[in-house]
Formats: C-alpha cells, structure tokens, sequence
C-alpha cells in the first residue's frame, strides 16, 4: 500500500530543508520554520496555516479542498505541476496574509473549479499576491473573487482561461499575459489598481465587466474575439 504522509493538529516546523516524496495530506495545524520544503508527491490541503519564511515548493499534484478556510501566512507557495490535475475547489476560502505569494510556475497548470463562489482573500498585514507565470482556468459556474476582502493582487504573465463562470479581480494587479474569456463567462475589473501592461492579450468572445476601481492600460492591448 502507498505511503501516506498526514497532519491533523500541531505544528511542524522545518529549521532544515524538508523533502516529501510521498503523499502529504494536510488536514490541520501548522507547518511553518526556515528551512525549504518540497513536496513531490500529491498534496491535498483541506485545512490548516502554512507560514514561515523558507521556500515552499509543491511538485506534485497540489488538490486545496473542503470547507473550512486554509492561511498561507509570510509564506511564498509556489506551484510546479504540469500534469492539469491540480485544482482549486475548496468552499472554504484560501487567506493570503502578511505578504503572501501563492505562484503558479512558468508551464504549470492549475484550476479553479465549482459551482458556487470560490475565495482567495487577506485577512491581515501587508498586501498579498496571487502570481501566475503559467497556466491558470477558471472552470464551473460560479465566481472566482480575489479578492472579497484585504488586498490580493492577481499579477498574469502567463495565460489565463475563463472557460465557465466569472472571474472578480477586487484588489488590482498587473497583466502581462493572456486572458480569454470564452462566451458565456465574465471577467470582472471590481475593485483596486490593474494595469494593463505591454504583452496583455484579451481574447475570446465573453464579457470583460469594470464596475469599480481602475484599470490602466499602459501599451497597446489586443482585444479580439
């Protein structure tokens, strides 16, 4: 049987470089420390913090889940996985706090998905960043806020694909990437400063909606369906 690497409650702290070649369920408690981790298993993330200052870097296949909330506190989360099954479809919201960045690596796939509304908001201290260098799909009917609440800026330089539902960018950013925006979906301007930077792409034939905030656009943008 398969080796399985579980938290529940406590805290782990990683004063030395940590490597997970296994599964790494992460069901509570806290993992946080200086030393670098790596996980090149699977990892499910259904509750609990992840804060500290050394690197974090997830391989395999990241699954955040379940109801209740998760904090990446401090922490730079980046995501490496190129096989399209990670994804986001967690009814419980993911808080990016004190200055957290949550990437999605150059040739990395990840995707949001549900039928109901999905969160990535700051509950506290400096201004946190959703960074996508790679692939990023908003699937499902419901919406994608980042953010409700606090400041995340969503910065793209990768391609960004709203395929169902909406996609509410409430705390600003900076676009260098693709957005597509196929028919029937919303990408939503809702908030905060977004500058529309050279190398923004906006295709597809849905609705690009600004009901609130700025959006600069700063180089010649596409805009074609």
């Amino acid at each position: 049987s398969e080796f399985i690497f579980t938290q529940s409650g406590g805290t782990l702290n990683t004063a030395a470089p940590l490597t997970v070649n296994v599964s790494y369920t992460f069901s509570g408690g806290t993992l946080a420390g200086t030393g670098d981790v790596t996980i090149n298993g699977p990892f499910t993330w259904s509750e609990g913090t992840v804060s500290g200052t050394g690197g974090f870097t997830v391989n395999g296949v990241l699954t955040i889940t379940g109801a209740s909330d998760k904090t990446l506190d401090g922490r730079t989360l980046r995501h490496t996985n190129t096989s399209g099954a990670s994804l986001f479809d967690s009814s419980g919201q993911l808080n990016l706090n004190n200055g957290a960045v949550f990437r999605n690596a150059v040739g990395a796939l990840f995707t949001f998905s549900s039928a109901g509304s999905l969160f990535v908001d700051h509950d506290s201290g400096a201004a946190a960043t959703f960074d996508n260098q790679g692939t990023v799909t908003k699937r499902g009917a419901g919406v994608l806020n980042a953010s409700t609440i606090g400041s995340v800026n969503f910065d793209n330089s990768g391609q960004v694909n709203v395929v169902e539902g909406t996609l509410r960018l409430g705390s600003g950013g900076t676009q260098t990437g693709g957005l597509d925006v196929s028919a029937g979906t919303t990408l939503h301007f809702a908030g905060g400063t977004h500058n529309l930077n050279a190398g923004t792409n906006v295709t597809g034939s849905g609705s690009v909606q600004i009901t609130s905030g700025t959006v600069n656009v700063a180089a010649t943008v596409p805009i074609s369906s």
